[in-house]
């Protein structure tokens, strides 16, 4: 036999579970978070637990950016950033991407809000339209979704709470028109976000 096919012979040879797996971060973290609770290391455990938690986070976090819309055309899209909402603003977790107008002058501002507690607030408003009218807002649709829009300080700002866990924002900047929040808004992949667990 070719001694350059030998390696490969052997290696087909071996039973799956001897061969080697690749690496999963979050199942390492959770081994070592077991391993020092059984020793009694708490404090160092609960390090290694926030770590396999971060892991989490960011697949999460992919999940939410795979259901962002490409550019409209005539925008450009900027980098996507993920970042926790402090806890005095209710907590959970937001996702945010700009889109540029080609021309430079206007923005929107697209952000998924998830784990947030204030999203149920928002769901009530949603539902009634005499309260929101009462909070400034007006109802709109997107496809079949009911929005919230407002103009806020010479921007617009479009709320679609999804479900209880998921609220969608668009913020246009630079005089982004409701129009054009709207359209962007109805290119996200809702049914994705409705999915992410």
């Amino acid at each position: 036999m070719n001694r350059h096919l030998l390696p490969l012979f052997f290696a087909a040879a071996l039973p799956l579970s001897a061969q080697t797996a690749p690496a999963d971060p979050f199942e390492d973290a959770m081994r070592e978070t077991i391993k020092l609770y059984r020793v009694g290391k708490v404090g160092e455990a609960k390090e290694a637990l926030a770590k396999a938690k971060e892991v989490l986070d960011k697949q999460q976090a992919k999940a939410v950016v795979s259901t962002f819309p490409d550019a409209p055309e005539g925008w450009t899209a900027g980098e996507t950033v993920t970042e926790d909402i402090p806890a005095a603003f209710g907590g959970g977790r937001v996702v945010r991407k700009t889109y540029s107008s080609k021309e430079g002058r206007k923005d929107l501002v697209l952000e998924v809000i998830y784990d947030a507690p204030t999203i149920k607030l928002l769901m009530g408003l949603v539902a009634n339209d005499q309260v929101a009218e009462s909070q400034g807002y007006k109802i709109k649709r997107a496809n079949s979704e009911r929005v919230l829009i407002k103009e806020t300080g010479g921007n617009v700002e479009l709320n679609m709470p999804v479900d209880e866990r998921i609220l969608v924002k668009v913020i246009g900047k630079g005089g982004a028109t409701e129009d054009e929040a709207i359209k962007l808004v109805r290119e996200i992949d809702r049914r994705g976000l409705k999915d992410m667990k």
